[in-house]
C-alpha cells in the first residue's frame, strides 16, 4: 500500500495516469499492467487533437478503474484564507506566491 498524489501546472490528466499505471513506471507502485491501458496512454501521448485526446484519457480510465487498478483513499483538499480587500488565486500545484495576491 502506498500513498501517492501529484500537484501539478498543467491540469494534465496524461501524466498523472502515464506515471501512475503505466506498465513499467516507476511510480506504479502495485505493479498493474494492462497493455490496452499502455496503448491508450501512448497513443493519447502522440494525440494533439484535444478531443481525441481526451477521449483516449477517458477510456483510459474506465479500463484502469473496471480493473480497480488503484483503491482511492484519500482526497487532497486545499484551503486558502484570505484577508478583505485581497485577492488570492489558488493554483493547481498547490503553491501559494506573494504575486497570488492581489487587490480587489
Amino acid at each position: 500500500m502506498a500513498q501517492i498524489g501529484w500537484g501539478q501546472a498543467p491540469g494534465d490528466a496524461g501524466l498523472v495516469m502515464r506515471e501512475a499505471l503505466r506498465s513499467g513506471s516507476i511510480n506504479n507502485y502495485g505493479s498493474w499492467s494492462s497493455p490496452r491501458y499502455d496503448a491508450a496512454i501512448d497513443d493519447a501521448a502522440s494525440e494533439t487533437d484535444a478531443t481525441k485526446r481526451n477521449a483516449l484519457l477517458a477510456a483510459a480510465s474506465r479500463l484502469a478503474a473496471d480493473d480497480v487498478a488503484l483503491i482511492i483513499t484519500h482526497y487532497q483538499v486545499n484551503v486558502w484564507a484570505g484577508k478583505n480587500g485581497l485577492k488570492i488565486v489558488p493554483r493547481m500545484d498547490e503553491r501559494t506566491l506573494a504575486m497570488s495576491v492581489t487587490p480587489e
